[in-house]
C-alpha cells in the first residue's frame, strides 16, 4: 500500500507537477477503496501501521522543531505580546458568551455562568458542550 501511495508522488514529481496534491488525490482514492478491500485482519493492522508511522513522523517533526528553535535569532517584541494576549481573550469572550448565550435558548440543560467562565478560561470549544457533542476534542 506504501508503494502505491509513493508512486504517484514519483510520477508527480518527474512529470513537474505537484507531488502534494497527487498524494493528497491518491490518498482520497484509496481511502474509498483500498481499505475496505482488504481482509479483517489485514484492516486492522495496516491501521495500525500507519497510526504507529503517523505518531513517529510527527513526533520527529516536533522534536526537530524542539531542538531547532534555540538555533534561531529571537526579537521579542513586549507590545506584540500583550496585544496578541488581549485579541485572544477578547476572541474567546466575544465567541463563549454569545454563543452560549444562543445555545442556552434552545436547549433544556442550560450552560451555567460558571461553566461559561470555564469555558472561556480554558479555550474548550462551544461545539463539545452542545448535544452530541460528546466525541468533539477541545
Amino acid at each position: 500500500m506504501i508503494v502505491f501511495a509513493y508512486a504517484p508522488y514519483l510520477m508527480a514529481e518527474a512529470l513537474g507537477l505537484s507531488g502534494i496534491m497527487a498524494i493528497l488525490f491518491c490518498g482520497i482514492g484509496m481511502s474509498h477503496y483500498t481499505f475496505f478491500n482488504l481482509s479483517p485482519v489485514t484492516q486492522i493492522t495496516t491501521e495500525k501501521v500507519f497510526r504507529s508511522l503517523a505518531f513517529l513522523a510527527e513526533t520527529s517533526v516536533f522534536a526537530y522543531l524542539g531542538l531547532a528553535v534555540p538555533s534561531f535569532e529571537h526579537n521579542f517584541n513586549l507590545p506584540l505580546v500583550a496585544l496578541s494576549i488581549v485579541f485572544i481573550l477578547l476572541g474567546r469572550a466575544l465567541n463563549v458568551f454569545p454563543l452560549s448565550f444562543v445555545t442556552n435558548y434552545f436547549r433544556k440543560t442550560k450552560i451555567s455562568g460558571m461553566m461559561q467562565v470555564l469555558m472561556f478560561f480554558s479555550g474548550k470549544p462551544l461545539s463539545s458542550s452542545l448535544p452530541g457533542g460528546e466525541n468533539c476534542r477541545g
